[in-house]
């Protein structure tokens, strides 16, 4: 009798454990992939995953092994946690969270030969690749799903598997640079400034394709027993003392065994609400650049910004986009250039 009582709860235990071990292995689905490469060569990638919420992490493996300035949000824009292991492969803590974007930039990708650029890529997903603009196509590796233009680019639907395109570009560049991508937009915090018109982002249309999925198996429910029936009023007062057994009923260990899979959660909990913590820290930089702008009166182009704090245009547009997504600043279009609006104030220590 004790040997079983021990097995059940210790089956309870095991069988409330699993859910989380499965989910922690590929409990995501990659809704699109993005390539969009500028004239420099310089391709920016972007994803959107759909999580499981009861999944505390997700392993992803990236398109490029040099990847830069990585910056994955949840479906609210605010900013994960994320380990990089063996690059390409980083875990990301995405507990609570259903919708992931990952949204990195790769110098790898492209090489330039003469007057030829030539892209090469290797990805398990329905992807989407942008050309730069005014960008003539040489050669494809294989045939696409679709070939079209917009905004003067070529974008290209592709299959999974290994793809190179090779490109040229017009020997001399546009009139215009190349636009900075901006953020995505959050509430915006009101503030007494005067308004500004702020250009509405583009948005890119999702294409669906097939990722990674596991079913998580649910533990069984363990019926308690019934009590025993009422005892007859007819039985005498006195009745001989009957052995008490020493191993405890069995719901004993369904209580046991539901506490102890509320406490793995509540730790679960509280590693993912560290992690965000960590993750919503402002950086020195940072800092220094929400203090320049109350210096300013509150806005200054983004140009500026790069030259104040020598910062290369891809570094400067991160950093600007992580904390348009904290809600210190709001990004806007002025002909061809960003303003930096400061929305929030530091809080002095």
């Amino acid at each position: 009798m004790r040997q079983d009582g021990f097995l059940i709860a210790a089956l309870l235990i095991a069988l409330s454990m699993m859910p989380m071990e499965a989910y922690g292995q590929d409990s995501y689905l990659v809704s699109s992939t993005e390539f969009e490469i500028f004239r420099d060569g310089i391709v920016r990638i972007f994803q959107t995953l759909y999580v499981s919420e009861t999944a505390p992490s997700i392993s992803l493996s990236l398109c490029s092994r040099s990847a830069e300035d990585i910056l994955v949000l949840d479906q609210d824009n605010m900013p994960l946690s994320y380990e990089l292991l063996l690059p390409p492969n980083m875990t990301i803590i995405t507990l609570g969270a259903f919708k992931v974007t990952v949204d990195y930039l790769a110098p790898d990708l492209t090489r330039k030969e003469g007057s030829l650029w030539t892209f090469q890529v290797k990805t398990p997903y329905n992807a989407t690749i942008s050309l730069p603009d005014q960008s003539n196509i040489v050669y494809l590796s294989d045939l696409p799903s679709s070939i079209t233009t917009k905004d003067g680019r070529t974008v290209i639907q592709v299959l999974p598997g290994f793809w190179e395109i090779g490109y040229t570009l017009p020997a001399s560049p546009p009139l215009s640079p190349t636009p900075t991508p901006t953020a995505p937009t959050t509430p915006p915090v009101p503030v007494p400034t005067q308004p500004t018109t702020s250009s509405p982002t583009p948005t890119i249309p999702p294409t669906t394709s097939p990722g990674t999925t596991t079913i998580s198996p649910t533990a069984p429910t363990s019926t308690t027993p019934a009590p025993p029936p009422p005892t007859s009023s007819t039985e005498p007062a006195e009745t001989p003392a009957q052995p008490v057994s020493a191993v405890p009923p069995i719901a004993d260990y369904i209580i046991i065994a539901l506490v102890s899979l509320g406490a793995v959660g509540v730790v679960f909990l509280l590693v993912g609400r560290r992690f965000r913590i960590q993750a919503l820290e402002l950086r020195p930089v940072e800092k220094e650049l929400l203090q320049y702008l109350a210096e300013r009166g509150g806005r200054a182009l983004e140009s500026e910004l790069r030259q104040r704090f020598n910062l290369p245009k891809s570094s400067m547009w991160r950093l600007a986009r992580r904390l348009e997504s904290m809600g210190y600043i709001r990004i806007s279009k002025i002909g061809v250039q960003n303003e930096i609006e400061l929305l929030r104030r530091l809080e002095r220590a």
